[in-house]
C-alpha cells in the first residue's frame, strides 16, 4: 500500500466527512484546496507535496486542515479584500477551524502567513493554529486582529517582517480579540520585532523561545484608549541572536495593566563585549508587573527605570558582573491615593532586608515593632538638623550624636538632645 492510499484509507470514515487532497498541480492549487475545505470537516495534504496558492484561502469553522509533511508556497497575487493583506490562509468566522502541520512558505511575496481576523469583529473562537514552519512572510508569519479562546502551538516562525503581530485596529471597538494560548514556540530571525502586541487581552506565552535582531524579541505597545489588560510569559526563553549587541528582550512601551513573567530566561551574548536590556518598562500603565523565578545571564540586563516600576521581582538567577548591582529581589504594593511601601531584599551583602520609602520617606508599622536582636538608628557627627533628611522628619525622630554622645529627638520641631554616659 502506497504513503497515498493509506492516507485516503484513513480519512475516507465518518461518513465522507474527511478527504485527502489532490497532489499539487504544479501551477495554482487555490480553487481545489478551497473547493476541499468548504465540502469536507477534516482535509489532508498529500505528504512530500508541495501546493501554491494565488489568493488566500479560508478555513471554515469546524473544519481542520492537516498539511503534515507538506509544503504551501503563498505566491500571493489576490489580496484578502477584507484586511488588504496578501494572506496564505485565514481562519473563517465561527468556532472550531483548526490549521496544523506543514510549511508555509511566504517566498518575499505573501505578506501574511495566517490571519486570524474575524474582520475585527471577534466572531473567531475555539480555533487551533499549529503549522510546523511559517517563514517569508513580509508582514507577519501570524496575524491578529480578532479571535477568542484559541491556541497557537509548536511553530517555527522565521525570516517574517514580524514574527506575530497584533496591530492597533482603526477603533478601539474594534480590538476585541484575546484569551489565547501561545506555546511552544520558536520565533527567530524575523527582520523587526519577535512578537508585536499593539492590542489584544489575556494572553498567554507559554514555553517556547523569543529571539531578536537587534530589535525586541517582544514589544507592547498599545496607544489606542483601550489598554491591553494581561500578558503572561511563562517559562519563556527571550534571547539575543548572537550577532546583535543591541535590543531589548522584553519592552513594554504604553497601554499594557498587567504583565507577569514567571520563570524562562533573558539569555544575552557576547558579541561586542556589550550589555543588552533583557526586559525594559517604559510606562506607568504597566504598574502590576511581578517577575518571579527567571534567569538573567549573559550580558543581560534589566533597566534601572524598569526595575523600580515592578511589583514583585524575585529572580531565580543573576549573573555576576552583568550590571546587576543593588537589589536582586523586591516586593511591592500600594493603593491608588496613598503611600506605597517597597520590600526588598538582597544585592547589598550588608542587607538582609530594605524597607525603602516612597511618597513621605516613612515606612509605617501598623502595630509594635518587635526587634528582639536589637534596634539601631540614625548617627551623625554633630547636631541633628531637618535638613539631614530627604523629607522633613516627623516628632520623634531618633539620632545618635557620635561627637558628644548625645541621644537626640524631634519635639515640637525642635531637636532635643542628652548626655550618655
Amino acid at each position: 500500500m502506497t504513503l497515498r492510499s493509506a492516507q485516503s484509507t484513513l480519512l475516507q470514515q465518518n461518513g465522507g466527512s474527511q478527504a485527502l487532497l489532490p497532489p499539487a498541480s504544479g501551477s495554482d492549487d487555490t480553487a481545489t484546496i478551497q473547493a476541499y475545505l468548504n465540502a469536507y470537516q477534516e482535509v489532508a495534504a498529500v505528504m512530500g507535496e508541495t501546493y501554491t496558492v494565488k489568493s488566500p484561502v479560508t478555513i471554515p469553522s469546524e473544519t481542520r486542515l492537516d498539511l503534515t509533511g507538506a509544503t504551501v508556497n503563498g505566491d500571493i497575487t489576490t489580496p484578502d479584500p477584507n484586511t488588504g493583506n496578501k494572506t496564505v490562509f485565514q481562519l473563517g468566522r465561527g468556532p472550531g477551524a483548526a490549521l496544523v502541520g506543514g510549511a508555509i512558505v511566504g517566498g518575499g511575496i505573501a505578506e501574511i502567513g495566517v490571519d486570524v481576523s474575524g474582520y475585527n469583529d471577534g466572531q473567531i473562537q475555539h480555533f487551533l493554529v499549529a503549522p510546523k514552519k511559517i517563514s517569508g512572510c513580509t508582514i507577519a508569519g501570524l496575524q491578529f486582529r480578532g479571535g477568542f479562546r484559541g491556541r497557537v502551538e509548536g511553530t517555527h516562525i522565521t525570516g517574517c517582517g514580524v514574527g506575530i503581530l497584533s496591530p492597533q485596529p482603526a477603533s478601539d471597538y474594534l480590538a476585541a480579540w484575546g484569551q489565547v494560548d501561545f506555546r511552544s514556540l520558536w520565533v527567530e530571525a524575523n527582520t523587526n520585532e519577535g512578537v508585536l502586541l499593539q492590542s489584544g487581552n489575556l494572553l498567554h506565552f507559554f514555553g517556547g523561545n523569543i529571539e531578536h535582531n537587534g530589535t525586541y524579541g517582544v514589544r507592547i505597545d498599545d496607544t489606542g484608549a483601550t489598554e491591553i489588560e494581561a500578558v503572561i510569559f511563562e517559562g519563556v526563553d527571550f534571547e539575543q541572536n548572537g550577532s546583535y549587541a543591541a535590543g531589548v528582550g522584553l519592552l513594554v512601551q504604553a497601554g499594557l495593566l498587567s504583565l507577569v513573567v514567571i520563570g524562562g530566561a533573558f539569555q544575552g551574548s557576547a558579541a561586542n563585549g556589550a550589555q543588552w536590556k533583557g526586559f525594559d518598562i517604559q510606562t506607568a500603565n504597566a504598574a502590576v508587573a511581578h517577575f518571579i523565578g527567571h534567569t538573567m545571564q549573559g550580558h543581560a540586563v534589566r533597566s534601572t527605570a524598569a526595575f523600580n516600576s515592578l511589583q514583585t521581582y524575585l529572580p531565580l538567577f543573576e549573573a555576576a558582573g552583568d550590571g546587576l548591582a543593588g537589589n536582586s529581589a523586591r516586593f511591592r504594593a500600594g493603593v491608588a491615593g496613598a503611600a506605597a511601601e517597597v520590600y526588598a531584599l538582597g544585592g547589598d551583602a550588608n542587607i538582609d532586608l530594605a524597607l525603602t520609602p516612597l511618597g513621605t520617606g516613612k515606612v509605617t508599622a501598623n502595630g509594635l515593632l518587635n526587634a528582639s536582636q536589637g534596634v539601631y538608628t540614625k548617627t551623625k557627627a554633630g547636631v541633628p538638623v531637618d535638613a539631614d533628611f530627604p523629607y522633613a522628619p516627623p516628632d520623634g525622630t531618633i539620632v545618635i550624636d557620635t561627637t558628644d554622645s548625645k541621644i537626640y529627638t524631634r519635639i515640637g520641631g525642635v531637636w532635643k538632645g542628652v548626655a550618655v554616659a
